[in-house]
C-alpha cells in the first residue's frame, strides 16, 4: 500500500493510501468549518485518484474521527453522488468503516448511505 496524500488542517488529519484495488482513506481528529476547504479538495482529488486508477473501493475510516460537520458531511454526500453518477462500468464503491459505539457516526453515515444505495457500505466493525 502507497500512501497518495496526507492533509493536516486545523484539527483535521487525513491520509490516503493507495493499492492495485483500493484508496483507503483514514479520518483522525475533527472535520469541521475551519477545515472544510481543505476537505472538499482532498475528496475531489480522491474521486479523480479513484476514476484514474480503476480502483474497485473507496474505504473511508472514521474510526479515529470524534466529529464531522454537515459541511464537510455534504463533501461526502457529493462525492457519493458523483460515484452514482459515473457509468456503471466505472463506479466503484465506497466502504464508510465506523464504530458502532459512536451515535454521530451511526446517525450521519447511515444519512450518507441513502444517497448511494447501490455503491455505497457501512461497515461497522471495530479498529
Amino acid at each position: 500500500m502507497t500512501k497518495l496524500l496526507e492533509v493536516n488542517a486545523c484539527e483535521l488529519s487525513a491520509t490516503a493510501y493507495l493499492d492495485d484495488t483500493a484508496l483507503t482513506l483514514n479520518l483522525v481528529g475533527t472535520a469541521d468549518a475551519r477545515s472544510d476547504a481543505a476537505f472538499r479538495a482532498l475528496v475531489e482529488r480522491l474521486h479523480e485518484t479513484c476514476q484514474r486508477a480503476g480502483v474497485r473501493e473507496a474505504v473511508v475510516d472514521f474510526h479515529r474521527l470524534e466529529f464531522m460537520n454537515s459541511s464537510c458531511i455534504k463533501r461526502i454526500i457529493t462525492w457519493v453522488i458523483a460515484v452514482g453518477e459515473l457509468p456503471a462500468a466505472q463506479r466503484y464503491q465506497i466502504r464508510l468503516r465506523s464504530d458502532p459505539a459512536v451515535s454521530w457516526q451511526r446517525r450521519s453515515l447511515k444519512a450518507i448511505s441513502l444517497f448511494g444505495k447501490d455503491h455505497v457500505v457501512i461497515d461497522e466493525s471495530m479498529p
